[in-house]
């Protein structure tokens, strides 16, 4: 666990909490909050280049990698799908 987390909280495996800190809030309450209706909001426009990131690999057992890729690195070269979720 990150030591930038206290003890016990839940992560997303770099670093940060999965959840805010602070009290719970509605459904409601979150769909309201400046915070959502700002990344609700596309940011970029058809035809647009994705942003630029680079995430590792996982090995034969799921884990995480040393090896890095780069989604700028298959630019003209191949489609690209970026599947967020399970896909099994």
């Amino acid at each position: 666990m990150s030591t930038d987390t206290p003890a016990g909280s839940p992560t997303l495996g770099l670093g940060r909490r999965s959840t805010p800190p602070g009290p719970s809030r509605t459904k409601e309450e979150v769909q309201a909050s400046a915070q959502h209706r700002d990344l609700s909001t596309p940011k970029l426009k058809q035809g647009d280049p994705a942003f630029d990131f680079t995430l590792p690999t996982l090995d034969a057992t799921h884990g995480l990698s040393d090896v890095k890729v780069q989604l700028s690195s298959f630019r003209s070269k191949r489609p690209v799908a970026l599947i967020f979720g399970s896909y099994t």
